[in-house]
């Protein structure tokens, strides 16, 4: 593979990534059509952050917590006086075409590929579950790796003020991205240094010190080491008084204890649950392209073996590096390894997509007959589409994709992208559930609920509600903090039956008693 990495051109085939952007807008919009509920675990906390807009932008620390999709959306509320949801599904295909059409420019840019492989590799990654992922629930993550790929073309001539306003865009939008574009250019500086090409390294390192020194204050500010804030945190503007089961589960960063039960799963403290949860997220991830990853990657330690001009000066390949580190670190060394593995393997599809299409060309270059090659491309198309349509619109009761093949995967995925919190089904009763509970519970009761809940309490519920959120933990955790904060009258919002009864696993102990029935979730009042 000929790499060039060059600033994009006028001559760049607008067409192709204006298809692509449509391609990628109504992959994405066909959740959104077949129902009218949201999607996704996080939609329902970016909802809330919009409503509470005015609270968000009164933050000192609001540059330190990667906000861009968050203020965007804002402004979008702002001006338009809609409802958050409606903002949140019109801005969930434009960023996924969006993504779509800037892995395009980056592969065009990078590449001297032939446009048709450049809009191959392009679809190739759109029609990805991984990809299908980011776009599910995490915005911020999307749109960080949408402009971190407009960002990859400008390497070669960085003291420009779009490479400038693009990195420091990339740290306001996300953690991990903004991590892997400080890997890139940290690798493009040595290799520059190395070959004594010292204006090359002034201009890369003179361009990147802004989005540098802002990354390090969001990073200080991640360990408590720096906080405007010297007042107490300003109101929300969502009535009801949650209290908080204090955990004594820390979520340390940079570094975590995964054995210690410190992350995202709790292993306890089983070093082969760990090994699964891993082999299995990355197998339900990469499956399907994995042995055209495979075949490429042969062919370039053949070729670096022979000393070719291979991937060398390519970003993608020090992306591909920088994100496997964290991976390989949380197997060997899962006492002392970084953040979020599983985060860092689904930021692992753009150099997988583009290996994989490089496999796939360097395949059908084998294959004399043109017609069993198209017929080869097509299947390969098929077979992604399939997926890809599985994922977006298989119902959550009865969902069919990888994921739900290799179990330990859901935990950090969805099955189907047809879900949120709760089953889509149950979301019409939250809507009566809480205001029931606003007229019928009294000021000195309180209302027990879980993690899947919270966010749908902020905006359903009234000022005459006070909420214990007792996390993710067992009920009897809840009732024993409630009983401590002096609550006499406790209640529980909870499911009698339903898919909700058999995500979550909590059966309802016998001291509970139903006061307030609907189709499939309960009001349930302790009673000792």
């Amino acid at each position: 593979m000929k790499i060039k990495i060059s600033s994009l051109k006028l001559s760049l085939d607008i067409r192709n990534m204006s298809l692509l952007f449509v391609i990628g807008f109504i992959i994405r919009s066909i959740p959104n059509l077949l129902t009218a509920y949201p999607v996704g675990y996080d939609t329902i906390d970016y909802a809330t952050q919009i409503y509470d807009w005015s609270n968000i932008l009164r933050d000192p620390n609001i540059l330190f917590k990667t906000p861009l999709f968050v203020l965007l959306a804002d402004v979008i509320f702002i001006i338009s006086n809609s409802d958050p949801f409606v903002i949140l599904r019109f801005l969930q295909p434009i960023l996924y075409g969006f993504l779509v059409a800037s892995f395009y420019c980056a592969c065009k840019a990078l590449y001297s590929w032939d446009s048709k492989w450049v809009f191959f590799s392009a679809l190739l990654f759109s029609l990805q579950t991984v990809s299908l992922r980011l776009s599910w629930d995490l915005f911020k993550n999307e749109l960080g790796l949408a402009l971190l790929l407009l960002t990859l073309p400008r390497l070669k001539k960085p003291r420009t003020y779009s490479f400038i306003l693009l990195t420091i865009l990339i740290v306001l939008s996300h953690q991990i991205v903004s991590f892997i574009l400080l890997g890139i250019v940290f690798g493009l500086l040595i290799r520059y240094y190395l070959r004594k090409r010292y204006s090359k390294t002034r201009n890369l390192l003179l361009a990147s010190v802004p989005f540098i020194i802002l990354f390090v204050l969001v990073f200080f500010f991640r360990i408590n080491v720096i906080n405007l804030n010297t007042q107490n945190e300003s109101q929300s503007i969502f009535s009801p008084s949650i209290i908080s089961y204090p955990l004594n589960q820390s979520l340390p960063f940079p570094f975590v204890n995964y054995i210690e039960g410190e992350g995202l799963a709790n292993y306890q403290g089983s070093y082969f649950t760990l090994l699964v949860d891993v082999f299995s997220l990355y197998t339900a991830s990469f499956m399907f392209i994995l042995i055209f990853l495979i075949y490429e990657l042969y062919i370039v330690q053949k070729a670096v073996f022979t000393h070719a001009n291979v991937y060398r000066s390519d970003p993608i390949n020090v992306w591909m590096i920088f994100c496997t580190i964290p991976i390989l670190n949380c197997i060997f060394f899962p006492v002392f390894a970084l953040f979020s593995w599983h985060r860092w393997m689904l930021m692992l599809i753009v150099p997988y997509s583009i290996y994989a299409t490089a496999g796939i060309i360097k395949l059908s270059s084998s294959i004399r007959s043109v017609q069993i090659r198209k017929y080869f491309h097509f299947c390969i198309v098929i077979v992604l589409g399939i997926t890809c349509l599985f994922y977006l619109a298989m119902p959550y009761s009865n969902s069919f994709s990888l994921y739900s093949a290799f179990n330990p995967s859901s935990k950090y995925t969805p099955t189907t992208m047809m879900r949120n919190t709760v089953p889509l089904d149950d979301v019409p009763q939250l809507g009566s559930v809480f205001p029931w509970a606003d007229l019928h519970l009294e000021r000195k009761s309180c209302l027990l609920i879980k993690d899947a809940f919270l966010d749908w309490a902020k905006i359903f519920s009234s000022s005459n509600l006070t909420l214990i959120n007792y996390k993710n933990q067992d009920v009897l955790t809840g009732v024993n903090y409630a009983r401590d904060l002096n609550f006499t009258d406790i209640y529980w919002l909870w499911w009698d039956n339903g898919v909700g009864l058999q995500w979550y696993g909590q059966t309802v102990p016998e001291f509970f008693v139903p006061v307030y029935q609907l189709d499939t979730i309960n009001i349930y009042k302790y009673i000792p």
